[in-house]
């Protein structure tokens, strides 16, 4: 059933996920009431990014998800040919917890091209962790 719906795209995977592709589509469902705001959030940033990414192509990219051996998932990976990699998770507190931070530089130490990790979060104020990562409010991608 999931096969119909990305053949006539109105969804997209990414890695084990399902993000719906029209967010006027997802809004008359009724996605944006989702119990899940961590699940609702990812959504949003997964539709801007895949935007940004499709539609601005000036380099070679690669945009996934990474779970780690131990079962983190970092949902979103993007990797630039022969430049950096970008490591971003979404995390619904209000700042970023410190599970995201240690999981994002557990990720980047294993990177041999310069990492950027960021955590999105649910609070108001952007701040660099002790760790180097960007904590932004996840309404700023809007």
């Amino acid at each position: 059933m999931v096969q119909a719906f990305d053949d006539l795209f109105l969804v997209r995977r990414h890695g084990k996920s399902v993000f719906l592709a029209d967010c006027g589509i997802a809004a008359h469902l009724g996605a944006s009431q989702s119990p899940d705001s961590l699940s609702a959030m990812e959504g949003f940033v997964y539709l801007e990014l895949y935007a940004q990414l499709t539609y601005g192509q000036l380099f070679r990219r690669r945009f996934t998800p990474y779970t780690t051996r131990g079962g983190i998932r970092i949902p979103f990976i993007i990797e630039i040919a022969g430049k950096a990699t970008i490591a971003i998770m979404v995390d619904q507190s209000e700042g970023a917890s410190e599970k995201s931070v240690k999981s994002l530089g557990r990720f980047a130490k294993t990177r041999h091209e310069p990492c950027l990790s960021i955590v999105l979060h649910a609070g108001e104020k952007a701040y660099t962790s002790n760790s180097g990562a960007l904590c932004v409010p996840w309404t700023w991608v809007a």
